[in-house]
């Protein structure tokens, strides 16, 4: 019997955002290969440059950027209303898939780490971030972390720069700094610390601005700390965080 394109709706699967899954699972198939790739880098010997670890620490961190996002889809898709037997199946697939992708990627952590270790280098990684509105319209508040991972690498310093992201009403794409937004202060952080260090501030967001980041790059000045740049999405919570006094 012939298709009929009048008998009921397509079965096409689509995720809670209308992603459809295939895309996802597209995803999935790039990041494992990806991993093989990342995997085959990390054993091919000692680097002898800084160059190789920070190109290597950048995919390391893009893969987990891409994890979680593929994670947070799959949780969307699992917990709707709406999802029927199949799609939820295949959420359920998607999560562990995420699982496993994960503990592969904490091994390239350890091994990227160890790698580090073994060739004198320092690694610094933002932890603990928070973004919570004030009672000050525009106005925002944050704070991070930033950890030396390394064990007994010794004193971490450099310069820390916090960066909005974002685009103008006309569509412009704009990266400004807090130095470069009126009422956001400090305008930089200045880290040093052996094994962890806090950093707060504010950030006044102009009133035909449309954030979508907040970018943090720390440029080091103790030899061999590797540079740092990472960015967080624009999704601030109503609220401080309980450890934090609003």
């Amino acid at each position: 019997m012939g298709w009929n394109p009048q008998v009921g709706p397509s079965r096409r699967l689509y995720s809670r955002d209308h992603t459809p899954l295939w895309r996802l699972v597209g995803c999935l198939v790039l990041m494992a290969a990806a991993f093989a790739f990342g995997y085959q880098l990390t054993h091919r010997g000692v680097v002898d440059d800084e160059t190789q670890l920070f190109t290597l620490r950048e995919e390391r961190d893009r893969l987990l950027t891409e994890l979680t996002a593929v994670r947070e889809q799959a949780r969307l898709l699992e917990h709707t209303q709406h999802t029927d037997l199949e799609t939820a199946h295949l959420a359920q697939t998607q999560l562990q898939t995420a699982q496993q992708e994960r503990e592969t990627c904490q091994r390239q952590v350890e091994a990227f780490e160890q790698l580090a270790h073994a060739n004198g280098f320092g690694i610094a990684q933002v932890e603990e971030f928070y973004l919570w509105k004030t009672s000050a319209a525009h106005q925002f508040n944050y704070r991070f972390t930033i950890k030396q991972l390394i064990d007994n690498f010794g004193e971490s310093k450099g310069r820390i720069t916090v960066t909005l992201v974002g685009h103008r009403a006309n569509g412009a794409s704009l990266r400004l700094t807090l130095a470069e937004l009126t009422g956001s202060k400090p305008n930089s952080h200045w880290a040093r610390f052996d094994h962890f260090q806090q950093f707060s501030g504010s950030v006044l967001i102009p009133a035909d601005f449309t954030p979508q980041q907040l970018a943090i790059t720390l440029d080091p000045t103790t030899k061999n700390l590797l540079a740092l740049s990472t960015a967080f999405a624009w999704t601030p919570a109503d609220n401080a965080p309980k450890t934090v006094t609003p």
